[in-house]
């Protein structure tokens, strides 16, 4: 590895320690600052230690336990991402110009099937305690192919114009399998189609995310399991839906949205479920051209019956009656350590480190 020069990123990373080999953040009393270097610099001018991400991500040791600094330097880095160590840090110098884009269309990957190529997203995350911080991160199949004809398959697929169109499922952001404890911070993640950010694991799944930017068609962001966002701006393009949930591996799943800004093209819609889902949007506002229509129930997976609420919400030009305040709960109580269950603390984690100090 090459030397680099010492640059102040983080404050003392805690010991990251669980009984039974569950790997979590123990607890410390206040924070130190401390110079660190990252463990691996990519730069796509070759001055650092890769000018891939893919190359940093599969030096991360197998069986990396604590802190895995990957800073990646501006730039346009064209390459799909697995992200499968835990505790792998990934953060760009500037969110505006480090670029992680990709051209990949869910159903097109499906019908390749290539054995080289496992996963269906851009940046696709199957490690826990996964961050991701300061970059754009975009599949941009939509852009270079919304007016083409559509692709010739060797497989066949249903409804095949509907999902194989150009602003049709083309996943940004995937979280698979056991993957737990996601961090996102100072990010855009976009798709020119359906489904862009997806963090699916629906039965232990907890996902943090701040001052981040979705902007994509139905259902583009539809996490499983618990997930807050805070600080954040949506922007839809089209389609049936902005919200998407899965909360039915429990009563308690929550998808919350907090102190965020919701927009997109005339008529966008709020949100819809397909399974059990609770859907909480706090402090929030919406623009005057959002659809008069409450986020909806779409298939008949449903149990447990209607469960949105809203507190203290308002549209630009006045409020649609369904906007108005109906939470049940006392909103303080929506902290992000309560909505995971007391499990995990990601807001502690983030201040004891001083992330928001490396906004860039």
């Amino acid at each position: 590895m090459k030397n680099k020069p010492k640059i102040i990123l983080l404050s003392l990373i805690c010991t990251m320690l669980m009984a039974n080999s569950v790997r979590g953040y123990a607890e410390t009393e206040g924070s130190t600052s401390e110079t660190l270097t990252p463990d691996i610099i990519v730069a796509k001018d070759g001055s650092g230690d890769y000018s891939t991400i893919k190359n940093a991500l599969a030096s991360v040791p197998e069986d990396n336990s604590s802190l895995f600094i990957i800073l990646i330097k501006n730039g346009l880095y064209k390459e799909k991402i697995l992200i499968d160590k835990d505790f792998v840090l990934l953060m760009g110098e500037s969110r505006e110009n480090t670029k992680i884009i990709y051209a990949e269309q869910k159903w097109v990957w499906q019908c390749k099937n290539d054995p080289s190529d496992p996963l269906p997203a851009v940046v696709n995350v199957t490690g826990n305690d996964c961050i991701i911080m300061n970059m754009t991160i975009k599949n941009n199949y939509g852009d270079l192919y919304y007016d083409k004809p559509l692709p010739e398959l060797e497989c066949n697929i249903e409804n095949y114009e509907g999902r194989v169109k150009p602003n049709g499922h083309q996943y940004t952001f995937l979280l698979k399998g056991n993957a737990t404890r996601l961090i996102v911070l100072n990010c855009n993640i976009i798709a020119a189609g359906a489904d862009t950010f997806c963090p699916w694991n629906k039965e232990t799944g907890m996902y943090y995310i701040k001052d981040t930017y979705f902007e994509g068609y139905t259902d583009y962001v539809c996490p499983r399991g618990d997930c807050y966002i805070t600080d954040s701006k949506f922007f839809t393009k089209g389609g049936s839906a902005t919200l998407w949930h899965d909360g039915s591996n429990s009563t308690n799943n929550k998808f919350v949205i907090n102190n965020s800004r919701f927009e997109g093209v005339d008529d966008f819609k709020l949100g819809r479920y397909t399974h059990d889902a609770q859907i909480i949007i706090l402090n929030s506002t919406f623009g005057s051209n959002i659809a008069d229509k409450n986020i909806y129930q779409a298939k008949p997976d449903v149990f447990w019956g209607h469960r949105i609420f809203y507190y203290n919400c308002s549209r630009d030009e006045g409020n649609y009656s369904w906007m108005n305040d109906n939470l049940k709960l006392d909103p303080s109580s929506l902290t992000p350590i309560n909505i995971f269950g007391g499990k995990w603390d990601p807001e502690k984690f983030i201040k004891d480190n001083n992330l928001l100090l490396h906004y860039n």
